[in-house]
């Protein structure tokens, strides 16, 4: 590529720029029975189980509805390909008796017409259930829970009747097969459920997820509710399975062994095991390493202390993890040859990897076709901590449709709320995940009051004109995230999770951009296996500006491409956590040299390009506190480079705009955040007015400005030219306002 067009539009634009998830149920994991949620007239399944609960029919024909749960006449769910990238309303099956007269009953049809549903997620059932929501035209995804422990195969109810009890067993007994697969600490004890807060009492094994013992059960689990017709598959935690625990199953033990021989030069291994007082492979044990690095008299070996101070704890955690992703790999390779073998059809492949903040969850992305978010607001105290738009910026950057739900965490608070203190919250949810790409439902023992939350579980579905054929608005930043940084804070990436709330709600428009590839950090490897996004200079030059939340570290080839970008003009703003230690670490890289060098002085080159040093670390202050302060002064340095936010709106309430764009259409999302958690209620905010910056192609003659509400009717707004765009004035903004601004022409 000749060098005058290696970076096509950076800066020209620096100084004039101008399926929604639903859900009724939550599982209790460990215990089998799953809690009614949206549809309060059904009661809830109780976890002690009787003599005298009625002998439930098993059919084996489809089941005959009765009058009341009859829809009007659907067309029956054909498969389709890439279905799971359509707008959808989607919902959790809900709970029932384990026949398939029950699971069919369970389901609310009347309701689920009245907020569009379309698919049923997190099923497990029969092929008899299958055929029936396929004919009401719904589609199923099935899934595996929790993937380190036992749970019973539902898509044949008939195996787990208990005849002489007239009961199905809920007792879930690890069946004896399983016992070679548990996991076990170095002393050889069984590590149970009940250590993490899983088994309400009960003790259950956790399992080796690489175990092949497990990887059968596991397989044959999947390939069941395949069989009977699923459309999708889910597997819950698939990224963790067995990396955050201590797995000293004698299998992995023994594979360590294989790792080390595989993965070092001899003279290299030979000096590792003379580290932990090894002479020779033969005799290494690790589990017996480890056991003498502990205390004398020391008997089991808990969560607490399975830490960074034992030996060689780096390098078997990165062994762990690199053996999690192999099981998963096979197991979703599996699946799809499978479903293409035996059904002929494609089916989409998903995983719940939380909030996309721990290292582990990154490794698996390629594998999957679709992403699974269980966010966690309590951590994140209900939006001021992090939003939606943090995942879902990079859901966006590697192309994979993502899907938001509540955290069993936030369980408690929503059912001590009840369904009129949850309303505003859920609008909130709904809102922050739609408005930033994704959709949403809820998991947890909760109500909701789904007549008034309707207009906004249907918005996308009845406004298709605000969703369809738009794409976000080319924006002016790119917030850079990258692999030594997520590493140097694990499992919180706090200050990414600022950096894009204070963005957005500055009105300023952004991507995000990830890179990772394997590194040496003092001459190591780090604990966590890298997966595979090179950072290039064709990427960078998307933006005029690109933001580094936070820099702790800052490998050798992404300081080569940041200083290129640089040298072509490139503006990079970041805070550097601790500058001399960077400045020691990195000593023998001319790049970062070079880039620090540039930092200190806060000069320009020649092409105009810059890093800008942050005094403050705002991303990070901003994550713990969203003050309108730090908006102040985020909006100070903009101006500082010359840039200008495409919507502007005065920074003291917190409200964030994403904005999406067509060759004809601008359309502006506005979500206030100012939720209440004294109050449970959104406090709406009069008379706010709000100047959009248009874009070039957009003309100006013939504008046609709306305002769209969930259940309000539309209203055309009053416009005032500016020099950027237009101005208009919202006369309430309760939770999510939409503005369309199109033209003829």
């Amino acid at each position: 590529m000749p060098e005058e067009n290696r970076i096509p539009r950076l800066f020209h634009r620096l100084v004039d720029l101008p399926t929604i998830f639903l859900t009724s149920t939550v599982k209790k994991i460990i215990t089998i029975p799953i809690t009614l949620l949206l549809v309060a007239s059904t009661a809830a399944c109780s976890s002690d189980v009787t003599t005298d609960v009625p002998v439930p029919v098993l059919p084996t024909e489809p089941h005959e509805t009765s009058t009341s749960d009859t829809m009007p006449d659907v067309t029956p769910w054909v498969f389709t390909d890439d279905w799971w990238r359509e707008p959808r309303v989607w919902t959790v099956q809900p709970g029932s008796e384990w026949d398939n007269a029950s699971v069919i009953d369970a389901f609310d049809f009347s309701e689920y017409e009245a907020v569009n549903v379309s698919v049923v997620s997190w099923f497990e059932g029969s092929q008899v259930v299958i055929d029936e929501l396929h004919s009401r035209g719904i589609i199923v995804v099935g899934q595996d829970g929790m993937i380190w422990m036992y749970q019973p195969d539902r898509t044949d109810p008939d195996r787990f009747w208990d005849e002489s009890a007239g009961i199905f067993n809920f007792a879930m007994d690890d069946p004896p097969e399983l016992v070679e697969a548990a996991l076990t600490d170095p002393y050889g004890n069984p590590i149970y459920a009940e250590m993490f807060g899983f088994s309400d009492g009960k003790k259950y094994l956790q399992y080796s997820v690489p175990h092949p013992v497990w990887q059968e059960y596991m397989t044959e689990h999947m390939k069941n509710l395949i069989d009977a017709g699923v459309d999708g598959y889910l597997i819950d935690e698939l990224a963790y399975g067995t990396v955050f625990y201590p797995d000293f199953n004698p299998h992995m033990v023994q594979e360590f062994n294989r790792f080390l021989e595989r993965e070092f030069e001899p003279v290299d291994l030979q000096v590792l095991l003379e580290s932990v007082g090894v002479d020779d492979l033969a005799s290494f044990d690790y589990s017996a390493v480890v056991r003498e690095s502990l205390p004398t008299g020391m008997t089991a070996l808990s969560m607490e202390d399975w830490k960074g101070d034992l030996p060689l704890f780096s390098l078997y955690s990165r062994f762990l993890a690199l053996e999690n992703y192999k099981a998963a790999a096979a197991l979703i390779e599996s699946g799809r040859e499978y479903a293409a073998e035996t059904a002929g059809k494609e089916i989409p492949f998903s995983a719940n990897i939380n909030t996309l903040s721990s290292p582990n969850a990154f490794l698996i992305i390629p594998l999957l076709d679709m992403i699974d978010l269980e966010f966690f607001y309590t951590d994140l105290v209900y939006f001021r901590n992090g939003r939606g738009i943090a995942p879902l910026k990079l859901t966006r950057f590697f192309d994979k449709p993502a899907l938001m739900r509540t955290s069993v965490s936030a369980e408690p608070d929503l059912a001590k709320w009840g369904r009129e203190g949850t309303v505003d919250l859920f609008g909130t949810m709904i809102a922050d995940a739609v408005s930033s790409g994704g959709e949403f439902y809820v998991e947890g023992n909760i109500e909701q009051d789904v007549a008034t939350l309707a207009p906004y579980y249907r918005f996308r579905t009845d406004h298709p004109n605000l969703f369809e054929d738009l794409e976000p608005l080319e924006p002016q930043v790119g917030v850079l995230l990258l692999w030594e940084n997520v590493v140097a804070d694990p499992f919180q990436i706090s200050a990414y999770f600022g950096a894009t709330s204070l963005l957005a709600d500055c009105g300023v428009q952004f991507d995000a951009v990830f890179s990772a590839e394997e590194y040496l950090r003092w001459g190591e490897l780090p604990m966590y296996p890298a997966p595979d996004f090179p950072l290039d200079i064709e990427t960078l030059s998307n933006y005029p500006v690109v933001v580094i939340p936070e820099m702790n570290d800052l490998i050798e080839s992404h300081a080569e491409i940041l200083l290129e970008y640089v040298n072509y003009g490139g503006v990079v703003v970041t805070y550097i956590v601790d500058e001399f230690g960077f400045e020691f670490q990195h000593e023998d890289d001319p790049s970062a040299t070079a880039l620090l060098k540039m930092l200190r002085s806060g000069s320009e080159n020649e092409a105009g390009g810059t890093v800008v040093r942050l005094n403050q670390n705002l991303a990070r202050d901003y994550r713990d506190n969203p003050d309108p302060v730090i908006r102040q002064e985020w909006l100070k340095i903009m101006s500082k480079l010359g840039l200008s936010p495409e919507v502007r709106y005065d920074p003291g309430p917190m409200v964030a705009a994403q904005v999406y764009s067509a060759d004809n259409q601008l359309v502006v999302h506005l979500v206030n955040y100012n939720w209440d958690i004294n109050t449970l209620s959104t406090t709406p905010i009069r008379e706010f007015d709000v100047e959009i910056v248009l874009p070039d192609n957009l003309d100006r003659e013939g504008l046609t400005v709306s305002l769209h509400t969930p259940g309000e009717d539309a209203m055309e707004l009053d416009v005032e030219e500016s020099d950027a765009g237009i101005i208009v004035t919202i006369p309430e903004l309760h939770i999510w306002s939409v503005i369309s601004v199109a033209t003829s022409s």
